[in-house]
């Protein structure tokens, strides 16, 4: 069959959260590098001895993949190139690009979409957590959690499901990774497992339903939950999703505090951010984003320039704060600008500057070259920053980078 091209996929200007949930959670190449596909696995459980329900299934289950699809060109694999895989989506290559290419644009592509960071958009966001989830995902029998394995090339796709929790809204709660390489079975050779994903059950069942009637028909028989379909490509289930005791935030800020900021957090730190972030005691378990994520950064970080930092002192370059006695004005800068109309706003783009450096940073505000050495002081000061560059713009040159962030200053 003819495949879609990935440069036509990547250059579509349609909102398509399926299929981007899709290869966000899993993107395979062919061993020739011609094809980039992504998959969804199909297996049979204890639970389910009915083997016509079984083959039923698959036929519907097809049909709701290209149903929820924005292309529907989801088909049983028959490609010999292609390994492991029932059902899939395949792109053509004509790019020619590698895996670490072809998720920085993936990448891009995401994060400049309308349903990413904009609780307008909730029906697209359950589409990209579904692909996201569910396509490999499994019913957890004896513990409700659906879980998956969590393949990543690199150390920035590690840390791709922090999306899910700075613009798509999911609590840090309903999400446990697993990291299997740090168990004695992976370690002696014994027992070598994937990393694992898992997300409450319950949870995902409420919020967002599952469009496999095979796993939905498991969810019923081993926890008694019954279902219906809903006529949108997906079946919804009679149960409350569980509610959260009230450190949820404390336990979201130390999630970004020992994920990438390495900044312990006080009682009173914490107090402060409550306050300053104006955050809501209610426990809430919607589906959409609650927290500004350019505040967390501010206020989980020292009150310093990375730009100007190692020249001047931060008491010389801003003023204190009348709320805060002890904090320092500054201004939290969009490292990577990409977007006419919209930043990328991810934890790794963010970077805490002075007044001073913040303004100079603006596009045509000072002269090329002292622009592009305070860009430079932001990379050797931010590891993160250098990180993410390096993905957007797909190379590890530094002065190809500084010149790449410096054209899209805005």
């Amino acid at each position: 069959m003819e495949y879609l091209k990935v440069s036509d996929f990547l250059a579509s200007e349609a909102e398509m959260p399926f299929l981007l949930g899709a290869f966000y959670g899993r993107y395979c190449f062919t061993d020739d590098g011609s094809l980039i596909y992504t998959l969804s696995v199909y297996r049979k459980s204890s639970y389910m001895s009915d083997e016509a329900f079984y083959e039923e299934s698959k036929i519907d289950y097809l049909k709701q993949l290209n149903f929820q699809s924005e292309i529907s060109q989801w088909h049983i694999n028959n490609n010999e190139k292609i390994k492991r895989a029932e059902f899939v989506f395949v792109l053509e290559n004509d790019l020619r690009l590698s895996q670490s290419q072809f998720f920085a644009r993936l990448y891009t592509k995401i994060l400049l979409s309308d349903f990413v960071g904009n609780n307008n958009f909730l029906e697209e966001r359950k589409k990209f957590a579904r692909a996201f989830f569910e396509l490999r995902g499994s019913i957890d029998t004896k513990r409700p959690l659906l879980a998956k394995d969590y393949f990543y090339n690199s150390i920035l796709e590690l840390k791709r499901i922090s999306l899910f929790l700075d613009n798509l809204g999911l609590s840090i709660n309903v999400l446990n990774i697993n990291f299997r390489d740090l168990q004695s079975q992976y370690v002696s050779g014994e027992n070598r497992r994937n990393t694992q994903l898992r997300i409450n059950l319950y949870w995902y069942l409420e919020k967002i339903g599952l469009m496999n009637i095979y796993k939905a028909e498991i969810v019923k028989r081993a926890y008694g939950i019954d279902y219906e379909y809903t006529g949108n490509g997906y079946y919804s289930f009679e149960c409350r999703a569980p509610t959260f005791n009230k450190n949820s935030f404390q336990e979201r800020i130390n999630f970004y505090a020992t994920r990438i900021l390495n900044n312990d957090l006080t009682e009173r730190d914490i107090k402060n951010l409550r306050e300053e972030l104006n955050f809501d005691e209610n426990t809430n378990n919607d589906f959409k984003r609650n927290i500004n994520i350019a505040q967390l950064v501010r206020y989980q970080t020292k009150d310093e320039c990375a730009a100007c930092k190692n020249k001047y002192n931060i008491a010389d370059r801003s003023f204190l704060l009348r709320k805060f006695p002890e904090r320092y004005y500054t201004e939290i800068h969009h490292f990577v600008s990409v977007g006419k109309e919209k930043e990328l706003d991810v934890v790794e783009n963010l970077t805490k500057l002075c007044p001073a450096c913040h303004r100079a940073l603006g596009r045509g505000k000072a002269s090329e070259q002292y622009q592009k050495k305070l860009i430079e002081n932001i990379m050797d000061a931010n590891e993160y920053n250098l990180e993410f560059a390096s993905l957007i713009f797909e190379s590890d040159d530094k002065d190809y980078l500084i010149q790449k962030v410096y054209e899209n200053l805005k």
